[in-house]
């Protein structure tokens, strides 16, 4: 499963940490500010959702089963946070950078 979100302010974001995540990732957000908090919660966020995409569950299920597969903090564009999760080993990862306005895009 892979997961991608931009950072940004969610209005109901300590109560959501305190239902989702595990105590560590909801202290972590709680003790952090401004955009700390916000890149805490959305690295959070994609790990668990990105996991939960690979188990084909979703958020709401035992915040512990989804801590059982590790997942890959994805590096991605400025402002954005991503995470991948797979079942199996992963041999190769290779990331690529893409943009629409790219030639390769074009061909």
């Amino acid at each position: 499963g892979v997961d991608i979100e931009r950072i940004r302010d969610v209005p109901q974001m300590s109560e959501i940490a305190r239902r989702h995540f595990t105590p560590d990732e909801f202290q972590q957000i709680a003790t952090s500010s401004g955009i700390k908090r916000q890149e805490a919660f959305f690295a959070s966020w994609t790990r668990r959702e990105a996991v939960a995409k690979a188990l084909g569950c979703g958020l709401g299920g035992d915040v512990e089963a989804l801590s059982t597969i590790p997942p890959i903090q994805l590096q991605a564009p400025a402002g954005y946070v991503a995470a991948l999760a797979h079942l199996g080993p992963v041999g190769t990862l290779t990331e690529r950078a893409w943009s629409p306005y790219s030639k390769q895009a074009l061909l």
